[in-house]
């Protein structure tokens, strides 16, 4: 036992001294930092991104929010909510509640003001309603109070334009600066344009459509403007300003110049943005975005225009469209159009030259953690941006 305990002792000190010649002889840890000369090493890590996505409103949360707009020279908020209800709210942070401005009991994706609201009260709102069996796009004017509080009159609606529409519906209704009311339609399918409606001009889906709402006729509550495209054009729909488009989910005019501009939700490739111009044709679904998709599909009257913007999906999935930056917060983005994604959440920024007929500025300003449905702005021309998941967001 004794003679064991011996050997075990010996071992000990055996390893503990070979352990103390090789820390003297190979100490660990680096005792100062040694400048890398000879790295071969190319580029950095990516930066940030110059902006982020910062909550506004913070008390309010809205159910599967699509659209946000201030009312023209008033400081009230409206929120429309994928259900039909439009909520109202004053332009204040500290806002905990909010009003029913007007509830539809109906899918309702955005609304705009007429250019004379505040003599007329007129909006126009753009719905998606069951129609006898089969899903359409519906848009209506409704009328507001005068009285205090100020509410659109349900019993005021006038459904000025209706027409098959089941999947990809557009969504967005404006006034351009011509005083006409413009529509996007989408192919109104869940697929790759099976009824081939995109290249169609004798149906409405697929187009931007432009119509005058000031001056009906005693067939409809809306004429056609003398200078739309296809007015002589044999079967077409003469309200169609523009067609080839799959899902043109949200538009903007370029306030500097009228230009209308269209954010267009692509199929397995490409998220796009058109400088859209009268007649134009813009490929669907002989085209996705730049690239040939069905090239032996029939075509229709134009010849087909190539996006001024193509997003990969490895950049973005469902484009959400924006507006000009008139603001006075952020300088460098005066006059540049900003846009988004639902799926990546990313925010980007562009710049265009109509001389040059070229981008002179594009870049992403920022990565958020919000699904981004709608970009517009305030009366002050700052940023207001729609989460899906309910909360209001700016720059």
């Amino acid at each position: 036992m004794l003679r064991l305990t011996l050997l075990i002792l010996c071992a000990c000190w055996i390893v503990s001294s070979g352990e103390t010649r090789a820390a003297k002889e190979q100490p660990f840890g680096i005792e100062k930092r040694i400048a890398l000369k000879t790295s071969r090493v190319i580029g950095s890590p990516d930066p940030l991104t110059p902006f982020r996505a910062k909550r506004i409103f913070p008390n309010l949360t809205f159910k599967n929010p699509l659209f946000v707009v201030q009312e023209p020279g008033t400081q009230r908020i409206f929120v429309v909510e994928l259900a039909g209800k439009i909520h109202e709210f004053p332009h204040d942070q500290t806002v905990k509640k909010t009003d029913i401005f007007l509830d539809l009991n109906r899918t309702i994706y955005s609304f705009c003001f007429h250019p004379n609201y505040k003599q007329n009260g007129y909006i126009y709102t753009f719905c998606n309603v069951e129609v006898e069996g089969g899903k359409h796009n519906q848009i209506s004017r409704f009328t507001v109070s005068r009285k205090t509080p100020l509410r659109a009159d349900l019993k005021s609606e006038l459904l000025i334009l209706q027409y098959p529409s089941a999947g990809h519906n557009g969504h967005y209704v404006e006034f351009g600066h011509d005083g006409m009311l413009y529509i996007s339609a989408g192919d109104g399918s869940v697929g790759m344009d099976p009824k081939l409606d995109g290249q169609d001009i004798s149906n409405l889906r697929g187009t931007i459509i432009r119509i005058d709402v000031d001056h009906p006729t005693a067939a409809r509550p809306y004429s056609i403007p003398k200078d739309n495209p296809f007015i002589s054009h044999p079967n077409a729909r003469p309200e169609i300003w523009a067609f080839g488009f799959r899902n043109p989910y949200r538009f903007a005019f370029d306030p500097a110049n009228g230009q209308l501009w269209v954010a267009d939700i692509g199929q397995d490739v490409w998220e796009m943005i058109y400088l859209v111009e009268r007649g134009g044709n813009y490929g669907w679904s002989i085209m996705e975005g730049p690239e040939g998709l069905n090239l032996n599909r029939p075509r229709g009257p134009t010849l087909i225009s190539p996006p001024i913007i193509s997003h990969p999906h490895s950049e973005m999935r469902s484009i959400t469209g924006g507006y000009f930056y008139q603001g006075k917060q952020f300088p460098e983005l005066q006059g540049a159009y900003l846009y988004g994604d639902y799926d990546t959440r990313r925010m980007f920024g562009m710049k265009y030259d109509y001389q040059q007929k070229k981008v002179t500025w594009q870049k992403e300003l920022a990565t958020t953690e919000y699904r981004i449905v709608s970009i517009g702005a305030d009366n002050a021309g700052e940023p207001l941006i729609v989460s899906y998941t309910g909360e209001l967001l700016t720059l």
